[in-house]
């Protein structure tokens, strides 16, 4: 799940248990009573704290749910505790993670150009060298029977497969 996702998921937890929590139920109730979030692995952990709370398991089972995200796990922890409103505390994580969804979102947006050049530059060599071979027949002669253009032909994928991962790993750090 990437990390956008994984934000909105945890922000509609932390808004939907606020809204309960402000309507007079108690945190055990409330869980209870969620909608499921749309994202499996947090759908999973809530069905699990659900069969615990039902079970009579101790409220502390219901931490798992907000593990993923610190901003949850910290309204989380002065909602259980008693440290301060629930409602409050869990509708100020979830204003803090969706404002952190929307910073994820814009810097997504921003850097489209540069995975899109990332793509046209890894695959541009390629593109060139398959349209010079099938130009001219020579260039493919030379590339697969002379041992100088065979030596050429995998030191030119081999250095653009490293060129594109390296491209991939800075732009993935820009998500």
């Amino acid at each position: 799940m990437s990390a956008p996702t994984r934000l909105f998921a945890q922000a509609r937890l932390c808004e939907e248990l606020a809204r309960r929590c402000r309507s007079g139920r108690a945190l055990r109730t409330a869980i209870g009573e969620l909608p499921d979030t749309g994202s499996a692995p947090i759908d999973a952990t809530l069905a699990e704290v659900r069969a615990a709370l039902a079970a009579g398991a101790p409220l502390s089972v219901a931490e798992a749910l907000f593990a993923a995200e610190p901003a949850a796990a910290a309204g989380w922890a002065l909602a259980a505790s008693g440290a301060a409103d629930p409602a409050a505390a869990l509708g100020g994580a979830a204003a803090g993670l969706y404002e952190r969804h929307a910073l994820a979102e814009e810097v997504r947006a921003l850097t489209a150009g540069a995975r899109w050049s990332a793509v046209v530059i890894a695959l541009l060599p390629l593109a060139f060298g398959a349209w010079a071979a099938a130009t001219d027949p020579r260039v493919l002669g030379v590339l697969a029977g002379e041992p100088v253009g065979q030596v050429c032909l995998a030191l030119g994928v081999a250095l653009d497969a490293l060129g594109a991962w390296w491209m991939r790993r800075l732009v993935r750090g820009c998500r």
